[in-house]
């Protein structure tokens, strides 16, 4: 594999490292000549995307550079990654709360909305725990705030997201969520206030609906590999997949 598109790999399953059904491995087909012709391999790289459910039509056409690599995948497995990894907040939201948060600065029994929301995150089901967690934390904290408060803590957690320091999923993704939640109030924020500045997160996800994941899921027990060509490859980068991945580099 030429340098320049192992350096592609590395960066891409750096942005889904916290995703452990998306395997990203590379195998030599010159070595395994009943790879080349199964999967019809004409010139190197060859990049195909294999889905659990669609083994045996992998998509092809992927652009050889990261920027076109990332969103191609993206586009194909929709897990709401920006391009450093982090879920964006559009991924996170939880659409039954946002609407108890668009009115609730014009609402004069917050404490009210609070517990009809501390009621809702009790029915979330786990892979929205994380979220729930990080919205209940929002409305309580602005339960007793001005309206103004709303852009501080945007800015707040925006500084958090773009200094790009914090390495823990869990953390990563309960400050996303509570970007997430914070969001949802600006349009009551600004009703009850002078406007305050457009958000320029620039972060427009996937589906509102999809919730959190588990965030105790990680890839720890990925192994290294490689084909005894003394490259090492991150952790995360397998040269050969197993049969059950999601989704694998050949």
């Amino acid at each position: 594999m030429c340098t320049t598109y192992k350096s592609v790999l590395e960066k891409l399953a750096q942005v889904y490292a916290d995703d452990p059904d998306v395997v990203i491995g590379a195998i030599n087909a010159g070595n395994h000549p009943n790879v080349r012709e199964r999967y019809n391999v004409q010139g190197y790289p060859t990049v195909k995307i294999f889905k659990k459910a669609e083994k045996l039509s992998p998509i092809d056409s992927w652009d050889r550079n990261f920027e076109g690599a990332y969103k191609s995948t993206e586009a194909e497995l929709g897990k709401g990654r920006d391009e450093r990894g982090w879920h964006k907040p559009d991924f996170m939201k939880l659409p039954q709360l946002d609407k108890l948060a668009a009115t609730f600065f014009q609402n004069p029994d917050k404490a009210s909305v609070v517990a009809k929301v501390e009621k809702a995150v009790a029915k979330l089901p786990e892979k929205s725990a994380v979220a729930g967690k990080a919205y209940l934390t929002i409305f309580n904290l602005l339960k007793d705030s001005e309206s103004s408060t709303v852009q501080e803590q945007i800015s707040r957690y925006e500084r958090m997201r773009e200094k790009g320091v914090i390495t823990a999923s869990a953390k990563k993704d309960d400050i996303v969520s509570k970007l997430a939640a914070l969001y949802a109030f600006m349009p009551s924020a600004a009703a009850g206030a002078s406007p305050p500045s457009s958000p320029t997160s620039g972060t427009v996800g996937t589906d509102a609906g999809s919730g959190a994941k588990n965030p105790d899921q990680n890839n720890n027990n990925k192994k290294k590999k490689n084909d005894g060509s003394n490259e090492d490859y991150r952790q995360h980068v397998h040269q050969d997949p197993p049969e059950d991945a999601g989704f694998r580099i050949t």
